[in-house]
């Protein structure tokens, strides 16, 4: 009943909202309400809590702390030890001492690293707890381990000395060419600011040597009620939880006399700055050109519309930015590019402008970005753009509120974790953001959206970054070319914008429709359908309600490349991307965005060695257009020579520079030798590329992987009704060519790895990191939901044990797992690989820890309280993971993939009371054979 009154409570509210916005005379001030659907409160020791009543995923309660300081708030003897107080809270507390926090939720079901993690930022530090809902005393425990965070850490001096190692670690792990570009570009993007200093990892300095007691420094000053907020969202009573949220988190005492926290500012800069950030392991190039602008919270309508306006204008110039670089006749110096404007750091929005570059053409594609942008402030954009682009707009809106009954917890908490770090935004109720998105859009003007794009594009608080290859280093554009670039755009006079014809009919003709000729329930699988085609398609129907307004597809036959001879391996294996790039139908994919415009739908292709398809999803709505775009892709791929030669361009420049990155030339080496040096498994090279590549045999090939229809299974899971659907499905599924009479399989092409041990090692990398892989492949073995699970179990355990051995006792990387991967080409085997980041001086000592935890494995298999606790993660994961359509999706094609019978779905609880820990010692003896492991090593350079 109180569920009944609350429901009538929020409608009402809603109602009211809408009228009073209907009614308001000065609308554009109102303020934008939150939603009465999230419990807001604040404790009398400032501390503020959001609850939120959700069933999505039914069984589990997601819990939060967010504490509103980050690595910005660190003193010069601290960088690094806001993450490190974030490590730290898993490493002991009032209520759970040592590791037995992770212990006990892990024993309930969630497993740390997936339902149990935190991140820090430069201004927030976020934990996360997701447990089941079954029992008083699981939320009780999480509340209360939510609490410890809030302010009963430990903080040790042996636990902090014990996790440096991890810490120093986890700073090589992230410290690639990623890492290494992103500190190059933070002095410029944080200009003469705090936050250039304030890289969230930290200084190996003080990570390896800072002092236990400004950790805790760190952690008194910033780590308080009135900078913390708890967020609790799912299946449970939104009263009683209140309750309980007040009880625990009231006893934690008000801060006297705290420490004022500091605004640190990004100051703003006349000059334009320019920073070239090249890398030696980086292949290729880049260019960002930013634009700073003050933070502007969306509080009011008029704040709301404001918003429209600015991803009108980036929505629009991206579309033209693509357009530019979907030109056949590859004017443009960029290969994709786009415009943004959102909140950044601290407080700023930045206004940015990005484009990935072709070989030696950087100058150009600053130019190029400069006269798009320079274009629609000059001359705006077509009526033609921006209904087409309010249709977009409206059309996202609109799903948001088919699907707020069945949103994620976790959408939830992102909306309310920016609540309170950013201004307090409202959380805005669903139906009143679709009602006034469709309202506002028919009152804003080309003029409007033309004068936003002049207020983005300013003179100062410029920064130009530049990404490059080192080896391009002295043919980039310096300082002073850059700044003349922007000189010269400003008197440059350009014709307004023309894009041409414009196609919306996806099919030239309607197919002749098909017949379903025979339908049967699937036994064995609840509310599954499966149709025979008078084409010889097979189609499976898995009606659902976990999500209001949401079609999964897929589409699935066996064969792929390996059906074809070597010499044709290169041209069946690029046949997917060159039909994505090229186009089908009489659209290329950037015409087809503006066909599709207003229209959730994606289609998308899937092909590998040993099979072919499609996969996809949309709305109720748009299920037709997804079904003709599939269509479209069986019959009707678009044959382009210039689109071809385009893409042939990209994928040149990728394959001539990709060895400059030590990773892909390891990657590379080690497939080769697991494929005992297989000419399939030969490096795609520019050179292989150019002799192997043909384009008529990319179609003829394409064309008879998809040419039969009766070798296909198709599938569909979501909010549908199969009656509704089966004339849809009998027209462009029944309607395709095929017969069922010639079915095919893959081709075994013997790809087998070496006999034997392996051990290679290549001195390539350019830091002082190493990558240790451990492969242990292809042991035959049947492939049955059970052995799929023991397999699972072993190597979670292994996991578990490499862990708390290798990381937390001998602080010797930050992470390391062991992946379990069942193939059923060419016959059903299992493979399991281990790889972890370390200090390259430390390499035979970590490897032989892991040989000992397996030797351990084989001999004794895993303790009885493991054992539980990783069976009740996994019965907790797939209770959760059954209701959604992507569960669906995957399990009914594992089962067409690897021929298995439908009578025996899976019943998870069932297979997973037969395991024992004999199950777990025979497959770990079977897999784990010392005698034929490969063993691969990427080390520094000498």
């Amino acid at each position: 009943m109180n569920r009944i009154i609350r429901k009538i409570g929020i409608s009402l509210f809603v109602l009211a909202t809408v009228l009073s916005f209907a009614s308001c005379d000065n609308k554009l001030e109102q303020e934008l309400p939150t939603s009465p659907e999230v419990k807001i409160g604040k404790l009398e020791n400032g501390l503020t809590y959001y609850i939120k009543q959700n069933r999505r995923p039914k069984n589990e309660i997601q819990m939060n702390l967010v504490v509103n300081a980050g690595s910005v708030l660190e003193d010069d003897d601290q960088r690094g030890f806001a993450h490190f107080c974030e490590h730290m809270a898993f490493n002991g507390t009032e209520n759970f001492p040592d590791k037995e926090m992770i212990d006990y939720f892990e024993s309930i079901g969630s497993k740390f690293g997936e339902k149990i993690n935190a991140y820090t930022s430069f201004d927030e530090t976020v934990y996360e707890l997701s447990i089941p809902a079954g029992k008083e005393e699981y939320i009780d425990k999480g509340l209360l381990a939510v609490r410890d965070w809030a302010s009963a850490v430990s903080d040790t001096d042996k636990e902090i000395d014990a996790e440096r190692g991890v810490i120093h670690e986890e700073f090589r792990t992230r410290y690639d060419v990623n890492g290494r570009l992103l500190n190059k570009s933070l002095p410029y993007l944080f200009h003469n600011s705090k936050y250039a200093e304030r890289h969230v990892i930290g200084t190996y300095k003080i990570i390896d040597y800072g002092k236990p007691d400004a950790l805790r420094r760190y952690r008194k000053d910033w780590y308080r009620p009135d900078l913390q907020a708890v967020i609790v969202v799912g299946d449970f009573n939104i009263r009683e939880m209140e309750q309980k949220v007040k009880s625990v988190f009231s006893e934690i005492p008000k801060q006297e006399a705290p420490r004022e926290k500091p605004a640190i500012e990004i100051p703003g800069h006349a000059e334009t700055l320019v920073a070239h950030c090249t890398d030696e392991e980086l292949n290729s190039s880049s260019v960002v050109i930013y634009y700073k602008h003050p933070f502007t919270p969306v509080k009011t309508v008029g704040d709301l519309r404001t918003d429209l306006i600015q991803n009108l204008y980036t929505s629009m110039l991206t579309d033209r930015l693509l357009q530019a670089a979907d030109d056949e006749e590859r004017i443009a110096p960029f290969f994709t590019a786009s415009a943004s404007y959102s909140q950044f750091i601290g407080e700023k929005n930045m206004y940015t402008l990005r484009a990935s570059v072709k070989e030696d053409r950087v100058t150009e594609a600053i130019a190029s970005l400069l006269e798009e942008n320079k274009r629609a402030l000059s001359h705006g954009f077509t009526k033609a753009e921006f209904e087409r682009t309010k249709k977009k707009f409206i059309s996202r809106a609109g799903k948001a509120f088919r699907e707020r009954n069945t949103r994620e917890s976790k959408n939830y908490v992102e909306d309310y974790i920016r609540n309170f770090t950013l201004a307090q935004l409202p959380v805005i109720d669903p139906k009143i953001n679709y009602d006034l998105t469709k309202e506002l859009l028919e009152d804003i003007s080309l003029k409007e959206i033309k004068e936003t794009g002049q207020m983005l594009t300013t003179r100062k608080n410029r920064v130009v970054i530049i990404n490059a290859p080192e080896k391009d280093k002295d043919s980039l554009p310096d300082e002073n070319t850059v700044l003349q670039v922007f000189d010269e755009m400003e008197e440059k006079e350009l014709e307004a914008y023309s894009e041409g014809l414009n196609l919306e009919e996806l099919l030239p003709e309607e197919p002749t429709p098909g017949k379903v000729i025979r339908e049967q329930n699937v036994e064995g699988v609840e509310d599954l359908i499966e149709w025979e085609m008078s084409n010889g398609a097979r189609v499976f129907i898995k009606p659902t309600n976990y999500k209001n307004d949401q079609i999964y597809f897929g589409a699935y036959s066996p064969g792929g490349y390996s059906v074809y001879d070597d010499a044709d391996y290169i041209s069946a294996s690029f046949a997917p991307d060159i039909i994505s790039y090229v186009g089908i139908g009489d659209f290329s994919p950037v015409d087809l965005g503006k066909a599709l415009s207003g229209k959730m739908v994606q289609v998308r292709l899937g092909c590998g060695d040993y099979s072919e398809g499609l996969g996809g999803n949309s709305t109720v709505e748009d299920f037709e257009t997804m079904l003709k775009i599939a269509h479209l892709y069986f019959t009707a791929p678009r044959e382009s020579k210039p689109r071809y030669e385009a893409l042939l361009e990209k994928i040149n420049l990728q394959l001539k520079n990709k060895y400059l990155d030590p990773n892909v030339v390891w990657n590379d080496t080690v497939s080769k030798i697991m494929a005992s040096y297989h000419p399939r498994v030969s490096p795609v090279t520019v050179e292989r590329v150019n002799q192997e590549l043909d384009y008529d045999k990319v179609y003829k090939i394409y064309r008879e992987r998809f040419s039969n229809a009766g070798d296909f299974s198709f599938f569909f899971a979501g909010s549908l009704n199969p009656e509704t659907v089966k004339p849809l499905v009998e027209k462009y599924i029944g309607g395709l060519p095929g017969n069922n009479t010639k079915k095919e399989t893959w081709t075994d092409r013997d790809i087998s790895p070496p006999k034997g041990k392996v051990e290679h090692t290549m001195h390539l990398a350019k830091e002082q990191r190493s990558i240790v892989r451990i492969l242990f492949p292809d042991a035959e073995m049947d492939y049955s939901q059970k052995n799929k699970l023991v397999s699972r179990i072993m190597c979670d355990a292994l996991s578990n044990a490499l862990m708390e051995n290798i990381r937390e006792k001998q602080g010797g990387v930050y992470s390391i797992r062991a992946y379990p991967y069942f193939s059923p080409y060419p016959t059903d085997n299992l493979s399991v690989s281990i790889q972890f980041v370390c200090d390259p001086g430390r390499v035979e000592e970590l490897k032989k820890l892991v040989f000992d935890e397996i030797q351990r494995i084989k001999k004794e298999g895993v303790t009885p309280e493991d054992l539980a606790s990783i069976l009740n993660q996994i019965e907790h994961d797939d209770e959760t993971s059954r209701e959604t359509n992507d569960y669906w999706m995957k399990l009914v094609q594992e089962y067409l993939v690897y021929r298995l019978d439908f009578k025996k779905f899976p019943n998870l609880i069932p297979t997973l009371k037969q395991v024992t820990n004999d199950d777990i010692k025979n497959m770990a003896t079977e897999i784990f054979d010392i005698t034929t492991y490969k063993n691969f090593n990427l080390m520094p350079e000498k």
